[in-house]
């Protein structure tokens, strides 16, 4: 009988570990789509700066501007790939879909790339809106979801 009830503690102990494991698994997935779609709107505000310097047409903001697009860009493609974002899904695609569209003037010439500033600038007005909606999208994750099972019932 000792070994029944030492065998069923044993056990016990090692299932409530198991699923202590999975929950904490099920949060970090979470706490990264969050951090990604948030990402998004800071990416977008460093873009927007770095477009007024961009303005200036000097080599070196540039270069920055490049580099502040290129990022943003990349947490785009990056919040596509989160699994738990049906909400702003289609805002992403949105999002990709007008950043995509200046890739060859990012990639060009400065002459290029000084020429599309003002369409640049012309986007990034009409989707200003957008990275907020896509960081707040992540927050009404984890409000709409049940604690348990999160990912599976909400991803």
């Amino acid at each position: 009988m000792l070994i029944l009830v030492l065998g069923m503690s044993i056990a016990a102990y090692l299932a409530y570990n198991v699923w202590d494991r999975i929950q904490a698994l099920d949060s970090a997935q979470q706490d990264h789509a969050e951090w990604v779609f948030t990402q998004i709107e800071i990416e977008f505000l460093k873009t927007d700066r770095a477009l007024t310097e961009a303005k200036s047409a000097t080599p070196e903001a540039l270069d920055e501007f490049r580099k502040r697009f290129d990022i943003f860009y990349s947490r785009v493609l990056l919040a596509e790939r989160v699994r738990n974002n049906a909400k702003a899904k289609p805002k992403i695609r949105e999002l990709r879909a007008l950043l995509d569209g200046f890739l060859p003037a990012i990639d060009g010439s400065d002459a290029e790339l000084i020429a599309a500033l003002d369409d640049i600038d012309a986007m990034l007005r009409s989707i200003e809106d957008v990275p907020r909606e896509i960081a707040l999208a992540s927050i009404a994750i984890p409000a709409s979801c049940p604690k348990t099972n999160a990912m599976r019932s909400c991803g």
